[in-house]
């Protein structure tokens, strides 16, 4: 019945025929870009997202009731759902605090690291409620994301703080300051505002191929071709930039200025800790590349230290990470890029926190003295 209707119609033989071809030749290239890791890394968090803040500590925050996915931020300027400062009778709060791997670069909130950590601990059965608060803006520095715990986290009442460290915390640069404080060219402001439709935003979001065009397309007018203001920044030149070089983190933390803000910000963290009376766990995240044979173990080591220096409790991730692809797991199974997790990585890391703070006394971090 088949044959005959296409010999019958010849002519829809050959549309059907040529679409079933492009179809193809789009997921072969679709496939080509994002196996050579081809077209630009988009992040989420455009520019409407965030404003510029009257404290001088953050410089920009969040805004409230920006766009984020099919949410929102929320009412006090959190990537989290609406929640009453007061904390309900029989509730445990977590405050997440942190930067871009906190916030949940590239997934959606449920995804997100903090989500993550709540699910896994109701999971578990806790015995209390535990609601576990996002507190993580893309692009904060240590010295920010301890600010931002102090003038916006703190008035939840967190009974643990878990800060979700990156390896570029210490570093005082901040590109998405840079975005807000530049005015974007043209070329610029069409590919944001296309990624902020829906269906642009959608394609972008699913497709390397097409956000690869779409800023091929941009780029090549000439008001599309820009100098990079970030050069321009005495915090850019303040410190090394080749962050896909195999000793870059080791390098970086071999710079006085990186200690001295990774100290202040520990410092700062373990006073409003005993001033407030929570607990604190530091979480680092291991740069998501090279984790067979991980060359930036210096830079942990260097965290690490600091963090025990101020009896603040330290998870260090890299063994989940390495022992995931050490056990045959692709590493681009497990990352957005060389800094950030994917959905599977949030989901891990989340489940490696929680059963550590199961496996401690009460389920609290009892080991850190006061």
């Amino acid at each position: 019945m088949a044959v005959r209707f296409w010999r019958r119609h010849p002519r829809a033989a050959r549309v059907t025929l040529g679409l079933g071809a492009s179809c193809l030749a789009l997921l072969l290239c679709e496939g080509l870009v994002r196996v050579f890791s081809l077209g630009p890394q988009v992040t989420p968090v455009i520019r409407e997202s965030l404003r510029l803040s009257a404290n001088p500590v953050l410089e920009y925050e969040l805004l409230p009731g920006a766009p984020d996915g099919s949410e929102r931020i929320n009412s006090a300027g959190m990537r989290e759902r609406e929640l009453a400062r007061a904390k309900p009778p029989g509730v445990r709060r977590i405050a997440a605090i942190g930067d871009s791997i906190c916030y949940g670069y590239a997934v959606a909130r449920h995804e997100a690291f903090p989500a993550r950590l709540e699910a896994h601990l109701a999971a578990a059965g806790a015995t209390d409620s535990i609601q576990v608060l996002n507190l993580g803006v893309t692009g904060y520095s240590i010295t920010q994301a301890v600010e931002n715990l102090a003038v916006r986290g703190l008035a939840y009442q967190p009974d643990l703080v878990v800060y979700a460290y990156s390896l570029n915390d210490p570093d005082p640069f901040s590109f998405d300051l840079m975005r807000l404080t530049n005015r974007l060219s043209a070329a610029e402001s069409n590919f944001r505002d296309r990624a902020l439709g829906r269906t642009g935003g959608w394609l972008i979001r699913h497709s390397r191929l097409y956000a690869l065009g779409l800023y091929t397309w941009e780029s090549l007018t000439l008001e599309g071709q820009v100098e990079n203001p970030a050069v321009a920044s005495p915090r850019w030149r303040q410190l090394p930039r080749d962050e896909r070089t195999r000793d870059y983190w080791t390098r970086l933390y071999g710079y006085p200025v990186v200690r001295e803000r990774l100290e202040a910000g520990l410092d700062r963290l373990a006073a409003l800790a005993e001033e407030y009376d929570f607990e604190v766990l530091i979480v680092i995240f291991p740069a998501m590349d090279h984790l067979a044979d991980y060359p930036s173990q210096y830079a942990h080591e260097q965290v690490a230290a600091a963090a025990a220096a101020r009896n603040l409790p330290v998870l260090d991730l890299l063994p989940v990470f390495r022992g995931r692809v050490l056990a045959g797991e692709d590493e681009d199974g497990l990352r957005v890029d060389h800094l950030h997790p994917n959905a599977r990585g949030h989901d891990l890391a989340a489940a490696a926190v929680a059963e550590a703070l199961r496996t401690t006394a009460a389920g609290s971090l009892a080991a850190r003295s006061r």
